[in-house]
């Protein structure tokens, strides 16, 4: 089995999915005001373009293959294809690789302890994708993405739960999951799976549909619903870990390739790793919270990227003043890069008050403003009790304009 009408249709629902929701990355990303803020979410949208790109050329791949079309599905051999059939495979791999690039990027330039080692080393593998002949590119390829989409991603948005506040941390549940949900669709669209004659040819692109919807949900979803963190990630942690463990369950029955096998099997430990970690440090940092205990985070909040304007914690303003970081970058601030509300003495570097100064122009605790001269620009200010993780904390309304 190829395809059949129903998939095609699924696949180009897929396809205007993921770009719809790449889309809505690059909007996001065009109103933030920081740079790396702008750089994470430039990340995410050329992730979800690659993906985009790579099932276009995918599904007019299969339309290269030489077959028959009987009882309502398109049946035929991979070895048996038209030449364009090779180019559009290499494109495939191609834009699947450029996507990963410009996620990776993205990550290196906000890191900066990489030293764009990671980069360099993908666009190498590009180059090698591009000019090597149609076997070998396929070799390299099919060697190198189960690596990085299954195993290097995953990672990173671990990193990334690991560095920020706890109330931003559902957020990456969401993204980790789509990001899972979008890779397994893409990988029952392969021949080695198709070739099983066992998976329905309709389950990678509901997959992928399903991915590329969760994925946007940090965004579209009022921040306050997803406060209350470790649910989310118990929840998402069950759903992919069954569906690996049901993977691979059914790949050994039906002797899938082994090699694939041993992917499956590699990438169902390493995400229970994960999430046992992620859930574990989720739950230290409630016991903290609870027990008044520093649970300052020593990397800025990357998950608050993706959020709409969040509310601050007493203890987050405490702990600025404290350790002498600044309230917006959660950055160490020197003396000659400080500056200190007139009225509170709240830290701030030097970038981020004048980004404050040209946005609000007031301070994001006492609201005193940065600049006499200019206006005052404030939201709506309401007090409200939030609850988190059981914790009852005041909050108040963050200032920051998307």
């Amino acid at each position: 089995m190829i395809w059949d009408p129903i998939e095609r249709l699924l696949w180009g629902i897929a396809i205007s999915i993921s770009i719809m929701s790449g889309l809505f990355y690059l909007n996001m990303a065009r109103k933030k005001d920081f740079f790396n803020q702008k750089v994470i979410l430039y990340g995410f949208a050329g992730l979800l373009f690659g993906f985009a790109l790579t099932r276009i050329f995918s599904f007019l791949k299969d339309f290269q293959i030489i077959g028959i079309f009987t009882e309502n599905t398109f049946y035929g051999n991979y070895d048996n294809y038209t030449p364009l059939y090779e180019i559009f495979d290499k494109l495939e791999s191609i834009f699947y690789t450029i996507g990963f690039i410009i996620f990776i990027l993205a990550f290196e330039i906000t890191v900066k302890r990489t030293k764009y080692i990671i980069t360099s080393i993908n666009i190498i593998i590009l180059i090698l994708i591009i000019i090597s002949p149609f076997n070998l590119s396929r070799d390299i390829f099919n060697y190198t993405i189960w690596f990085e989409y299954f195993l290097l991603v995953p990672f990173i948005l671990f990193l990334y739960t690991r560095w920020s506040p706890l109330r931003f941390k559902a957020i990456s549940s969401f993204l980790l999951f789509g990001l899972v949900l979008i890779t397994l669709g893409n990988a029952f669209g392969w021949r080695s799976h198709k070739q099983l004659n066992f998976y329905p040819l309709i389950i990678g692109p509901i997959l992928f549909i399903l991915g590329s919807i969760v994925i946007i949900l940090p965004i579209l979803i009022d921040p306050k619903k997803i406060q209350i963190v470790l649910p989310y990630w118990i929840f998402f942690g069950i759903l992919t870990i069954s569906i690996l463990l049901v993977k691979i369950i059914i790949d050994f029955i039906f002797k899938m390739y082994i090699g694939f096998l041993i992917q499956s099997i590699i990438v169902f430990f390493y995400s229970l790793i994960l999430f046992s970690l992620i859930i574990n440090d989720i739950k230290s940092e409630i016991k903290s919270i609870t027990e008044k205990k520093d649970i300052h985070k020593k990397h800025p909040s990357v998950l608050q990227t993706f959020s709409k304007p969040q509310k601050l914690t007493e203890e987050e303003v405490s702990i600025s003043k404290e350790k002498k970081i600044c309230l917006v970058c959660k950055g160490k601030v020197a003396r000659n890069n400080i500056f200190l509300c007139p009225e509170c003495d709240t830290f701030y570097c030097s970038k981020c008050s004048e980004a404050l100064t040209n946005l609000e122009n007031a301070c994001w605790v006492c609201e005193t403003p940065f600049d006499e001269s200019k206006p005052v620009r404030l939201p709506e200010i309401k007090e409200e009790e939030v609850v988190v993780e059981g914790v009852d904390q005041k909050k108040h309304d963050s200032l920051t304009k998307e």
